[in-house]
């Protein structure tokens, strides 16, 4: 919960800045509440089971909502997507819907396994085919924001944080089904210093001041 309350004010901040990154990253904070949920409800029980397939869309969804706050927000000013943001989207889409549905059929709860302990399995994560799919998640995410974010440093910024905290989170955490969650975690810390990054670089485009 105080990881979904920074990343609030933070995303809320960054908003002023680059609207857009603000509502990808208030989206991505919402995995914190859904993992308060689950630790507020161990078990087999119907909240598990609905916060689960909700958890499980949201994280899945987290590229086409980046793509949709930079088309809607910044509409009809902005140049048309480059022709590589399509293709990625695109191809993200191509993978991830299929695969959305296996696991929604696969996954019903989130739990704590013997594999993950002491920490929840975020088992969505790791259903067949799913190092493809979040490498093109991760290529998606990373190109989209450099190539779109109107905002430099920010974009190259956001885009090395994102490759980057990726593969650190591999490295401390290695348990199986728990990599994404714990990127998400530090994900949601990143909107404040993202927001501090964005003033020291200059005045909002298009803004006097």
């Amino acid at each position: 919960m105080v990881a979904f309350l920074v990343n609030l004010v933070g995303s809320i901040i960054l908003l002023e800045r680059c609207p857009a990154l603000g509502i990808f990253m208030a989206f991505v904070g919402c995995m914190q509440l859904f993992d308060y949920i689950f630790w507020k409800n161990p078990c087999e029980n119907r909240v598990n089971y609905v916060t689960t397939k909700v958890a499980m869309l949201f994280n899945h969804l987290q590229p086409f909502v980046l793509v949709l706050a930079l088309f809607f927000v910044s509409a009809p000013h902005r140049p048309p997507f480059r022709p590589l943001t399509r293709i990625l989207v695109l191809l993200y889409a191509t993978a991830v819907i299929p695969y959305t549905v296996l696991a929604w059929n696969n996954v019903e709860y989130t739990l704590v396994r013997e594999k993950s302990r002491p920490g929840l399995q975020w088992d969505w994560n790791i259903q067949p085919g799913a190092k493809v799919v979040y490498a093109i998640f991760l290529c998606c995410l990373a190109a989209v924001a450099l190539l779109e974010i109107p905002l430099f440093p920010l974009n190259v910024l956001f885009s090395f944080f994102v490759v980057l905290s990726f593969f650190v989170t591999i490295v401390l955490h290695k348990s199986v089904g728990t990599v994404g969650r714990f990127w998400c975690h530090y994900a949601a810390y990143s909107p404040l210093l993202l927001a501090a990054i964005a003033v020291v670089s200059g005045p909002v485009p298009g803004k006097k001041g």
